[in-house]
């Protein structure tokens, strides 16, 4: 059996396309809907549909976040493999079914690749990875930078593990992480994995239709859980083969605190404090504007680091919004519209 396990919150308008999506999946299955304290009309929704079909449970929680809903569903569930979907993405039919036919004896996780689709169903991009087959862990991360940008693994839908891997090495969301919970819950299980299989083909669908998500939404630990995740990346993979992506995360980790305008200064100074302490900060000298970075970061410039690096991505919005409305202007000219 299958344990999907989907966190709710605020999900009226979409949840149910998932709902229907997923019991379609012709497998044994159960769908267990963590309602995370919603305030809409999502709650109602799920007990209509777990009145009609006996393979849906719900848990009613007080609301403690995604990582925290997807735990009790871990607690909750008892099939022997388990995947994660968001309550606004679906998978394509027959996806959990080929899932299935292809884990043998030795392989632990099965991967597929996915696609962003917009609202109105147009696919706006596909990511893949590597051509169908097994893997094991060692030849399944020897592009390392690859794997990383593909974002495979910390797409909590685009894979189905074993039930006993995370039970067996008590795996558990970190509830204290808002932002890249999802990438330290992926490299934490596959350093448990000996072997796995990929189907190269876009079968989970992360659909953007939802404007109440995570996107929205600031994160507050962000330096916190970017430490966290890389400490559970260079676990399966060694950093120097992923500095480029050791460097990227260090910078958004700043970018987010110059550039989120409704977060008290001494937030951004305490999270840039912490930021100054990592264990990778010498990997932002692999870049000029980085080694600057880090040079004011070392020395605690905190606010000038946060007004040059607040003022760079602003000053481009503002130059390419007045360049391109000075060019609609023209072309209104010429064309006397």
């Amino acid at each position: 059996m299958v344990s999907i396990i989907i966190p709710v919150y605020n999900a009226e308008k979409f949840v149910s396309e998932t709902i229907e999506n997923l019991l379609s999946q012709d497998v044994e299955k159960e769908i267990i809907l963590v309602n995370d304290g919603s305030t809409d009309n999502s709650l109602r929704i799920l007990q209509t549909y777990a009145k009609t079909y006996d393979c849906i449970r719900i848990i009613d929680k007080p609301n403690g976040g995604v990582s925290s809903a997807r735990n009790v569903g871990i607690k909750a569930a008892h099939g022997e493999y388990v995947i994660f979907v968001d309550s606004d993405d679906i998978l394509e039919e027959g996806t959990l079914a080929r899932a299935l036919d292809v884990f043998t004896e030795d392989v632990e996780c099965v991967f597929f690749s996915y696609k962003h689709v917009a609202a109105d169903n147009h696919v706006i991009s596909s990511i893949s990875y590597l051509p169908t087959g097994k893997y094991t862990l060692q030849e399944w991360t020897e592009d390392a930078m690859r794997l990383i940008k593909t974002h495979i693994v910390s797409r909590l839908g685009a894979y189905i593990c074993r039930m006993s891997i995370i039970k067996r090495n008590f795996i558990l969301f970190n509830e204290n992480m808002s932002h890249l919970e999802d990438i330290a819950f992926g490299y934490t299980i596959l350093q448990y994995v000996k072997s796995l299989y990929y189907i190269d083909e876009p079968l989970y669908c992360y659909m953007h239709v939802n404007s109440e998500g995570l996107f929205r939404g600031y994160c507050y630990c962000l330096p916190q859980s970017t430490e966290f995740c890389l400490d559970k990346v260079t676990n399966v993979i060694s950093v120097d083969r992923c500095s480029g992506y050791v460097t990227e995360l260090l910078l958004n980790c700043i970018k987010n605190e110059a550039m989120y305008d409704v977060v008290e200064d001494s937030v951004k100074i305490n999270n840039l404090s912490f930021l100054s302490r990592s264990k990778y900060l010498s990997y932002l000298k692999k870049s000029v504007m980085g080694g600057f970075y880090h040079k004011l970061l070392v020395n605690g410039h905190f606010h000038i680091l946060l007004l040059i690096y607040g003022f760079v991505p602003r000053t481009k919005a503002w130059t390419w919004n007045t360049f391109v409305k000075g060019g609609v202007w023209v072309k209104r000219k010429l064309l006397n519209i």
